[in-house]
């Protein structure tokens, strides 16, 4: 135990240095490789980031696409709306103005049947 002891007084500082210098080695190391997963975890992160701003992008375009094409579709739909309405309106005038017509020549169907009702033709036929 004394020879331990002796030989730890005399090669104390020799093993300091080389448990300083192994510590030291290994904080190295150690700053070395996180240092570089920093790097490519900020380097994948950023591509990441790239493709979420591509991809939202793309998605931004084909919704503005999308809403321009129901637009004109919405456009279209009321415009052939609009000419059906207009075209019926111009068929209910015309139906309208046929039951004037079809009552006026009622009446006048009406008239001359009593004038031929009152008449000698009327009679005899």
């Amino acid at each position: 135990m004394t020879v331990l002891l002796k030989l730890l007084k005399k090669l104390w500082k020799p093993l300091a240095e080389i448990l300083l210098v192994a510590f030291l080695l290994c904080a190295g190391a150690y700053w070395c490789y996180s240092r570089g997963y920093q790097k490519a975890d900020s380097s994948w992160k950023f591509q990441w980031a790239q493709r979420d701003l591509t991809d939202a992008t793309a998605a931004l375009q084909l919704e503005v696409t999308e809403r321009a094409k129901e637009q004109r579709r919405q456009h279209a739909a009321d415009e052939e709306r609009k000419r059906a309405d207009e075209e019926l309106a111009k068929i209910q005038a015309d139906a309208d103005a046929a039951e004037r017509a079809r009552g006026g020549l009622q009446q006048q169907l009406a008239a001359v049947q009593r004038q031929l009702a009152g008449s000698e033709t009327g009679r005899l036929s």
